[in-house]
């Protein structure tokens, strides 16, 4: 029996998206058979977004699913605009894994133009440093903030989504902004991620992190986008062109993404990790601001542990450039801290290079700037071995990279 993804109901009830959908092949092991339907709840009323449209979310979750097990997808009402970006959103993930397969086929009944006046822009907001950078960069602009609930915390983190929604809440009345905007969905529920890691294992990657986490979470705006007019929607970059790795979310894949009127944007991409650290605390010293991170994925509550990898990644960071931890978010950071040296140690040597790139700005950063040369709980950060020096030919790609990054930036700031 050939594999399908069938639409059978789309069905929206004040600030409700349900969408049942039917099963048919071997792809059943790829889904939560206890999870009947793709569920969302928006905090604004959203009766007047068309199916064509409250579909996307759906349809951003399990493209890549139906692309790698060769399956069928019919839909019965789509988005133009969305539907025609959809071999570009494609070549994007076939260009980053070369090594699989990328085939599927797509039947819409009835494709619809969506048009709808365009006003305001809007931004992806976790808390997290990634999200403030961007925020930071379009402060002129007013975005409007989105911030979805089950990705990283669980649906059923009351105290967390509480703790994150009053954060974001703080964030728009510190900064002056609009409004803010939530979303819960069962978006990495409704699937069976074990089994969808095996399906890709040729990859080296998770299945959230190399293949849903990007469109996933930007196909929840399509109706936020129709409901208030926007233009675009930035989404913060995790990675830089100057670390390439395989990732969900980039800006070959994310910044095709196109539905009704609205643009996505991959924003920031040509700064890494440090240089963001640098922009936000330069922003909170030029204007006499504070801001409190949200970056640790091991503590529920929404909360900072302060003794994960991430967490001391995030606080290491902040000490290079001269700035209090404890003031960005690290509650339980004080001057006499002890950071594990060798735990530390351990962590980055169990990374991915790309995090120990990360971990090398930061060794970076304190040999510039000669910060606590003389605190033996923190000068360990000069000794350590993140990794091997580079190659020659590692280095030069590097520049070559840099140079065609700062030329097409140069060309975007011309073309607007």
């Amino acid at each position: 029996m050939k594999n399908q993804i069938s639409v059978q109901t789309i069905s929206i009830s004040r600030n409700i998206i349900d969408v049942q959908f039917n099963i048919e092949g071997n792809i059943e092991i790829y889904f939560n058979r206890n999870i009947q339907s793709f569920h969302i709840e928006y905090s604004c009323n959203i009766e007047n977004v068309p199916h064509s449209i409250a579909i996307i979310p759906f349809i951003t979750n399990i493209l890549p699913i139906v692309w790698l097990t060769d399956s069928t997808l019919i839909i019965p009402e789509f988005d133009q605009t969305f539907y025609e970006s959809i071999p570009k959103i494609k070549k994007g993930y076939v260009e980053m894994s070369p090594m699989l397969s990328f085939n599927g086929n797509i039947i819409v009944h009835k494709i619809v133009d969506n048009t709808y006046p365009t006003e305001k822009n809007a931004a992806f907001f976790s808390g997290g440093l990634d999200a403030f950078t961007t925020l930071i960069a379009h402060i002129k602009e007013t975005p409007i903030l989105i911030t979805i609930f089950g990705a990283d915390l669980k649906l059923n983190d009351k105290t967390g989504i509480e703790r994150v929604q009053a954060h974001t809440e703080s964030t728009i009345k510190q900064f002056n902004l609009p409004f803010g905007l939530y979303i819960k969905t069962n978006f990495r529920e409704f699937i069976n991620e074990q089994q969808l890691t095996q399906l890709i294992k040729k990859s080296k990657d998770g299945w959230w992190h190399g293949y849903q986490c990007g469109i996933g979470l930007i196909g929840h705006a399509a109706p936020l986008a129709y409901i208030h007019h926007l233009k675009t929607i930035y989404i913060a970059s995790s990675n830089t062109q100057e670390n390439e790795i395989i990732c969900a979310s980039a800006p070959s894949i994310d910044n095709q993404v196109k539905f009704g009127n609205t643009n996505i944007w991959h924003d920031q991409y040509e700064l890494n990790r440090q240089e963001k650290t640098r922009l936000i605390t330069n922003y909170c010293s030029n204007y006499e601001q504070q801001i409190s991170l949200r970056v640790c994925w091991q503590s529920s509550g929404g909360s900072n542990c302060c003794q994960c990898e991430k967490c001391t990644r995030t606080m290491m960071g902040l000490l290079a450039e001269g700035v209090d931890p404890q003031k960005y978010g690290f509650d339980q950071y004080t001057s006499n801290f002890h950071f594990n040296k060798n735990q530390i140690v351990k962590y980055i040597k169990d990374l991915p290079k790309c995090v120990k790139f990360e971990w090398r700005n930061i060794q970076n950063r304190f040999i510039e700037t000669s910060r606590y040369k003389n605190d033996s709980n923190i000068n360990w950060i000069y000794r350590i071995n993140v990794y091997k020096e580079h190659s020659f030919i590692y280095k030069f790609l590097r520049k070559i990279n840099r140079l065609r990054l700062h030329i097409y930036y140069k060309i975007k700031n011309i073309h607007g």
